[in-house]
């Protein structure tokens, strides 16, 4: 039950947090409020980061396994981010959140295609139903 809440309060702060950054880079340039709530965000991620780590086996992680967390941090934070606030301000927040919730789809395809991992039926009859809601919501919006 503490990792359906806990998804369910990530879900629910990333959309109001959409919702404020949306605002804010109205006023002020993406990148500039990418970057500040990068400042303010890492920080607290820093610190959880390091009072995981002593229970999460972080001591056993490489060199190059942070050294590639570091770089996957850097490119999503940079550039993913910074093009999604883009587009928030372009299309809004809720159009731009609903394209974004296809990201489960693309990584539930990369895990079969590059892993040759399985999706049973029930995975694959929620994928569409997420899809069809986003391809519902993006048709809507256009009215």
């Amino acid at each position: 039950m503490l990792g359906e809440l806990c998804a369910f309060g990530a879900s629910a702060t990333w959309a109001w947090g959409t919702t404020v950054y949306s605002k804010l880079a109205h006023k002020y340039p993406a990148v500039t409020v990418n970057f500040a709530r990068a400042l303010i965000g890492f920080p607290i991620f820093l610190v959880l980061s390091l009072f995981e780590a002593r229970t999460a086996g972080w001591p056993t992680i490489t060199g190059m396994q942070y050294f590639w967390f570091a770089v996957s941090v850097i490119c999503s934070t940079a550039v993913g981010d910074w093009v999604f606030l883009l587009a928030t301000t372009e299309i809004g927040p809720s159009l731009a959140l609903a394209i974004a919730s296809c990201y489960p789809m693309y990584s539930a395809l990369a895990g079969v295609i590059v892993k040759n991992q399985y999706l049973n039926w029930i995975q694959v009859l929620g994928l569409l139903v997420s899809v069809g809601g986003i391809i519902y919501v993006i048709l809507l919006d256009r009215k």
